[in-house]
């Protein structure tokens, strides 16, 4: 049965808001990640014929993501990896519920060359993760290099997209 909330406005099925607000938003690495840690060279997707977010998007200090507003969302890391010899390198989607005191790892994108031949391997990996922000000042979530042995990094580029990553709004929470 579909209903309109009276103090909310929301259109309901069954109890469930159907008609929530939506956000996409896209951020992309700049520059090379050649060591462990937080990734912070950041830019929202502004290349030729891109999407503009929808909502009011992410916003992003020192690479720690704040989400707009409370809801359940689909957070999707895609990293490109330059590795050399016998290095793996990862990108891990870190989150805290305590505005920032502490990050749990949830999820992985990484890539590795298993050989000690010393050549450079290309390779990408993605990772998904579904949070629930029920507070926007308390969880957030910010991207970390890690395992970046010599001449192994994290792609980044300002030309185009090699490491980007999307936050979609899946409904409320």
């Amino acid at each position: 049965m579909i209903t309109i909330d009276g103090g909310t406005g929301k259109i309901m099925h069954n109890g469930l808001n159907v008609a929530s607000t939506p956000m996409v938003d896209q951020w992309y690495l700049t520059a090379n990640k050649t060591s462990d840690g937080d990734l912070t060279d950041l830019a929202r997707n502004n290349y030729t014929g891109a999407a503009a977010q929808i909502g009011d998007g992410m916003t992003q200090s020192s690479g720690v993501f704040t989400f707009p507003t409370t809801g359940k969302y689909l957070i999707f890391c895609a990293a490109r990896f330059s590795c050399n010899s016998d290095d793996n390198v990862n990108t891990a989607t870190s989150i805290t519920l305590n505005g920032g005191t502490d990050f749990t790892v949830v999820a992985y994108a990484s890539d590795g060359q298993n050989s000690s031949g010393g050549a450079r391997k290309d390779g990408s990996n993605t990772s998904l993760y579904t949070l629930d922000v029920t507070d926007t000042s308390q969880v957030k979530v910010k991207f970390v290099a890690g395992s970046v042995g010599s001449g192994s990094w994290v792609q980044g580029n300002t030309s185009y997209m090699t490491t980007s990553f999307v936050f979609t709004r899946l409904g409320d929470t």
